[in-house]
């Protein structure tokens, strides 16, 4: 019934963890899909030798193909009607299967549901809950137009919708292919979300997504502008390339650090306006949800910006 895609790079520290938190799962009708990304540390050479578990499937690429490469390697080969994801280093709450895919089984308008997630140390101690997850799927679409809400290793999804609709992972999105995947999903699927922790991410420097953000700080930033860009345009909204360089520009990855004037306020009101002005004259299911999203991430500007300038 469910397929776990787990790639593995250089992952000899915490990968027994992570595959036992998938085999130990109180739903146990699963295979556990492992790609070897020639790593060449004995990674997954250590976890033949440790599990024998006839769930778990191997393959190998025979280069370092990257992280999207390796998903879509697993996408094909999966055989579950679901499909979850898992990085090398992180943990499942060993009732996360069960608990989402009973989820998905009573309620089939809903194609995808993820939940909260807990951010943990190289020790496993707790640093941070997420935020409350979006549960409405109409206004979770709409936020994905200017960010990603989803935790993507505690998502659990209908393969069907990928399938069908060859959604893929797209390289070189700097450790934002997860982002690009949910928003070309979103225009298949409804997504949703469960108040659970679904997911134990480990933080920790060195591991890809700290590294993209510490590295490579300005070529994400383009990449998180351009899947926005992408993300709106997917919606149906047409905006001027100027417009949307400035929606961007105001609106970036993670915390605001850089006040702005309240000409700039402005001017991005008008730009969220517009798109609220579209949504309503082209009826889209989820009018209502996308002023809201398009109120609150003005809002959000509103707080970074010179009118509390005292």
């Amino acid at each position: 019934m469910i397929s776990v895609i787990m790639p593995v790079y250089r992952a000899n520290k915490y990968i027994f963890q992570a595959v036992n938190s998938v085999l130990k799962q109180t739903y146990s009708n699963l295979e556990l899909i492992i790609i070897d990304d020639y790593g060449l540390d004995g990674s997954v050479e250590s976890v033949k030798n440790t599990f024998s578990d006839n769930r778990i499937k191997y393959y190998l690429n025979d280069r370092n193909m990257g992280i999207a490469y390796s998903r879509n390697l697993g996408l094909d080969v999966a055989n579950g009607e679901y499909i979850a994801f898992m990085d090398d280093d992180d943990l499942a709450p060993l009732n996360r299967l069960k608990i989402e895919i009973e989820f998905l089984e009573n309620n089939p308008e809903i194609d995808a549901v993820g939940g909260r997630y807990c951010v943990i140390d190289e020790n496993d101690n707790i640093i941070r809950y997420s935020d409350d997850t979006l549960q409405n799927h109409n206004y979770l679409k709409a936020c994905l137009m200017f960010y990603d809400p989803l935790g993507n290793g505690s998502m659990l999804f209908r393969k069907s919708i990928v399938k069908d609709n060859h959604i893929r992972f797209m390289n070189n999105c700097q450790g934002m292919e997860d982002y690009r995947f949910w928003v070309d999903f979103s225009q298949f699927g409804k997504i949703s979300n469960l108040k659970e922790v679904m997911l134990y991410w480990r933080n920790i420097e060195g591991n890809e997504t700290s590294r993209r953000i510490n590295e490579k700080k300005s070529e994400r930033q383009k990449k998180f502008a351009e899947i926005q860009k992408y993300a709106i345009a997917s919606n149906g909204f047409d905006l001027s390339e100027e417009d949307l360089s400035f929606l961007t520009e105001m609106l970036p990855e993670g915390r605001f650090d850089k006040i702005v004037s309240l000409r700039d306020v402005k001017k991005l009101y008008e730009i969220l306006l517009s798109i609220c002005k579209q949504a309503k004259k082209k009826k889209m299911e989820n009018e209502m949800e996308i002023l809201i999203a398009c109120r609150k991430q003005l809002s959000r500007r509103m707080e970074y910006s010179e009118a509390w300038d005292i």
